[in-house]
């Protein structure tokens, strides 16, 4: 390990210094699609290796189907029908496609 962090246990700003400490390891040229401006970075930890790719599939999902619908809103019939995993609240979009 080249970089050490080290973060004494009783600090007050936390999640700020741990945010700006993770963000100097991101990719130049990274940018998060659901934060509240452009220039800030958005950091999800998770547990395990198997959580994070399950949650970075769901950001895809979520950032391709926020462009289907052009950036707008979710209708009242699609907030209804995604609770029953029907369209046209949900809909089936491939992770994966295999040819023969």
């Amino acid at each position: 390990m080249d970089h050490v962090i080290r973060i004494p246990h009783k600090c007050h700003n936390f999640i700020h210094k741990f945010v700006t400490l993770i963000s100097l390891k991101v990719p130049s040229g990274t940018r998060c699609c659901y934060t509240p401006t452009p220039h800030r970075m958005q950091v999800n930890t998770m547990m395990c290796g198997s959580c994070a790719n399950e949650n970075a599939f769901k950001l895809l999902y979520f950032r391709y189907m926020d462009r289907q619908r052009g950036g707008r809103d979710f209708t009242e019939e699609e907030l209804q029908t995604a609770l029953y995993n029907k369209p046209p609240g949900t809909l089936v979009v491939p992770s994966m496609q295999v040819r023969t």
